[in-house]
């Protein structure tokens, strides 16, 4: 977030259109800051949650509505932000959309996370183990790291409404335990459609795979910002 500050150098009354907030995580360094953003947030329980989060800044309005929905504000923000959300919107509605929303010369930034497999003897065996399993929602083959970021960089290109690309990498990991692991499958809708045989067979696989490896795993990550400045 501060990358996106500096990049497009706002100035204090900075207005700043927010697509697909979620639960505000991503406004927070923004709102904090004092710039006034006008959030946009389909879903009315993420918006719910999103509006208890951001309740101590005056500064943030809320509006449930999709993008492509939104009745468009013309020329009216210096910076359109949206993150883990902007794949959701067809290119050909979003971008020029977006475009129309920003000033002269104002900038978008949309950023993803990414989670490529990592090529190791632990998430190997957990490939494994989903392929005995539970071979329905096994890690099936996706593509790279590389295409995506390509993809996403030719959607702003193509658009013809942005000029200057920036391309920002931020790699990170996190550590699971078992128990962490196993917690973020519970929620997923492929494992809790499974029979309870093959949850079970899973659910041991990846125990016994965590214990022999020191009961912990070390996920990476990549978050990528993809920040353009208006085209005139």
């Amino acid at each position: 977030m501060k990358d996106v500050i500096e990049l497009a150098n706002l100035p204090p009354a900075a207005t700043i259109l927010e697509i697909g907030t979620g639960t505000g995580k991503a406004t927070v360094p923004f709102a904090s800051r004092g710039y006034t953003i006008h959030c946009l947030e389909p879903g009315r329980n993420l918006a719910a949650v999103a509006s208890k989060n951001l309740h101590s800044y005056p500064n943030v309005v809320i509006e449930i509505i999709k993008f492509e929905d939104w009745p468009l504000q013309e020329a009216a923000f210096d910076l359109v932000i949206s993150a883990q959300a902007f794949h959701w919107i067809p290119s050909k509605i979003g971008y020029p959309k977006a475009a129309q929303a920003l000033k002269k010369e104002g900038h978008i930034a949309v950023f993803w996370n990414f989670s490529p497999n990592p090529d190791n003897e632990i998430f190997k065996e957990l490939l494994e183990a989903y392929q005995t399993h539970a071979p329905s929602m096994g890690w099936r083959k996706t593509a790279s790291l590389k295409s995506l970021m390509k993809k996403r960089e030719n959607w702003i290109i193509e658009s013809g409404c942005f000029k200057n690309l920036t391309i920002k990498q931020y790699p990170w990991s996190t550590q699971y335990s078992v128990e962490q692991y196993l917690g973020i499958l519970n929620t997923q809708t492929d494992y809790r459609t499974l029979p309870e045989a093959s949850q079970q067979g899973l659910s041991q696989a990846i125990k016994e795979i965590f214990d022999v490896h020191g009961g912990l795993i070390e996920r990476p990550y990549l978050s990528a910002l993809f920040f353009a400045q208006k085209a005139t």
